[in-house]
């Protein structure tokens, strides 16, 4: 299995490298569509910490279509930018997977958002080997979650954000916070806000729809997008975490602070708020860069576990490098099994083909491809153990 990797992340590159490889939904799909033209098996995973393709071909394969989709220049993401081939790129997915790679040592939510991206393309985009990676992850995280304390204690970039807040004001109860953004992260930083005791929290969103639904959740206020200056100067801490690809605040936005205290940060990348802001009196501005310090006790309690969660990757890799090993000896004999059964298959449909309308028949070719999909699961799974047993 030949497997690559590449990818901007926080580690090496500043928000400002980074936002340039960001990607709208519509050319993260023709960018799927133009590795699938050299790769059996595609992941994408775009989180406000990085980017990184993962594909079963060379790596130099993946950074063309890459920087074409982000129009960049090649020479730019070489110099930014990284890649791992086969053992090495496994290791990395297993790591980033388990929030070993996280700007947030452990973060939960990568988990999250690696499955998200596979379950996107799992049907079009996954070879039987690259599925059987990403369960392999899937697998080694479930354990550390089970085995270990590893995700315990609050160190999400919610968690940060409202740590943050409340090291800027130490009383929450009296604080007015606005966030502007109503998705996943707006769900994680209203979560953490509220639990700090938070009590007046807008949100803002572009679509209403989606921030009265959050609001709704929290039982918070949610206003209109049109509403977004005379909210500003209500608020005390302003949160953004939208998915916007420029800024939408700047420092004319807040011409009238009359020395008001003011904190905002900015969980968005590309960055929501312009980096003139900060040039402002009485505004601390706070982004992804800095997030991370907030967060120091619960990453030095994780770092004492990152040996076990280490051993439970080595174990997981061996596993999944043996299961590999013993589809290659099988493939011979799945081959066999696979066309036998295609062939009893496609005798019986056609023996029947004319004989039924064609909706039925249709719902009976259906019903046959499932049945065969079994079957064969059925022989992979009873000559793996049988090949396993005979190692033993």
């Amino acid at each position: 299995m030949t497997f690559g990797i590449i990818g901007i992340s926080h580690w090496q590159s500043e928000v400002s490298i980074r936002e340039q490889f960001y990607l709208s939904e519509e050319a993260k799909t023709e960018l799927y569509t133009d590795i699938l033209k050299v790769s059996p098996g595609v992941l994408i995973l775009d989180t406000c910490n990085r980017i990184e393709i993962y594909a079963e071909c060379d790596p130099e394969l993946l950074i063309k279509p890459l920087c074409v989709a982000a129009n960049a220049e090649v020479s730019f993401f070489k110099k930014h930018g990284y890649s791992y081939k086969n053992e090495g790129a496994i290791d990395h997915l297993f790591r980033v997977g388990l929030g070993l790679d996280s700007q947030i040592l452990g973060d939960i939510q990568i988990i999250q958002q690696l499955k998200k991206s596979y379950q996107r393309y799992e049907k079009i985009a996954f070879s039987g080997n690259f599925h059987e990676l990403i369960q392999s992850v899937f697998r080694a995280h479930k354990r550390t979650r089970t085995e270990t304390n590893f995700a315990s204690g609050a160190a999400s970039i919610g968690y940060a954000a409202a740590q943050a807040a409340s090291e800027v004001f130490p009383n929450m109860s009296q604080v007015k916070v606005l966030l502007i953004g109503a998705g996943k992260m707006g769900k994680n930083v209203s979560k953490n806000l509220i639990a700090r005791g938070v009590s007046e929290l807008s949100v803002i969103n572009r679509t209403y729809k989606k921030a009265k639904r959050l609001a709704g959740h929290y039982n918070i206020s949610a206003y209109t997008f049109d509403e977004l200056d005379t909210q500003l100067n209500r608020a005390d801490v302003i949160i953004t975490a939208t998915g916007s690809n420029n800024p939408i605040l700047n420092p004319q936005h807040f011409k009238n602070l009359d020395g008001r205290k003011l904190l905002l940060i900015d969980l968005s990348v590309p960055r929501n708020i312009s980096r003139s802001v900060k040039e402002l009196h009485d505004v601390t501005l706070i982004d992804m860069d800095t997030i991370d310090e907030v967060t120091r006790k619960a990453v030095d309690d994780r770092k004492k576990i990152v040996p076990i969660v280490e051993s439970i990757i080595e174990e997981e890799q061996k596993n999944f490098f043996a299961k590999l090993k013993r589809r290659e000896l099988l493939a011979p004999q799945l081959e066999f099994i696979n066309e036998y059964i295609d062939s009893i298959a496609e005798g019986e449909l056609d023996r029947i083909k004319n004989k039924v309308e064609r909706e039925a028949f249709e719902k009976l070719e259906g019903v046959t491809h499932r049945i065969k999909k079994k079957i064969l699961a059925f022989h992979i799974q009873h000559l793996e153990k049988q090949l396993l047993k005979d190692e033993n």
